[in-house]
């Protein structure tokens, strides 16, 4: 009879300290300050890692714009024809896609007001949204164009547009 007491109460005890663990466990996780929750959603809270991070995701915006200029130049100088220049930028689309599924899905931003205006939150994340827009018209408008208006569309798009945005956003993120 005192051994099963005995042991009730170690079995007791044992419970109680694993809960323990697993709730100061919990309060590590949710107090760490960049966190990723079950969707895959990752918050952002230190401006050091907003800063990296949009520095990221910009240099990944000019990889993009890159190989458009390239398919773009390809195009204009009759190295391929209309019809592979509209299926070379759906194939650079969907890589514009997962960037902006990451910066628009995946990531929230929860910084605090004073390192916000730091990093210029406001005007950093309104020049990467504006330099995507531009890439992403490009690429919605191409198939539906004729030679001549994509030429128009690629001037206005990404020679004017996207140029200025990106050297906005670099500007502004010290690049």
């Amino acid at each position: 009879m005192k051994t099963r007491f005995a042991t009730i109460i170690l079995l007791v005890v044992l419970v109680v300290l694993v809960g323990c663990t697993n709730l100061i466990n919990q309060k590590t996780t949710t107090t760490s300050t960049d966190t990723t929750d079950h969707n895959g959603q990752t918050t952002i809270t230190k401006k050091e890692d907003f800063l990296s991070l949009y520095k990221e995701w910009t240099s990944r915006l000019e990889t993009i714009a890159n190989k458009t200029n390239n398919n773009y130049s390809d195009w204009i100088n009759g190295k391929i024809d209309t019809e592979q220049f509209t299926i070379n930028n759906q194939q650079i689309y969907n890589e514009i896609k997962q960037l902006k599924n990451e910066s628009d899905l995946k990531t929230d931003f929860n910084l605090v007001e004073s390192d916000k205006q730091k990093v210029n939150f406001e005007a950093v994340t309104n020049a990467y949204i504006k330099a995507c827009k531009d890439l992403n018209d490009f690429f919605y408008f191409v198939p539906h164009l004729s030679d001549d208006e994509i030429k128009s569309k690629y001037e206005e798009l990404i020679k004017d547009k996207y140029n200025s945005d990106v050297s906005e956003l670099k500007e502004l993120l010290k690049m």
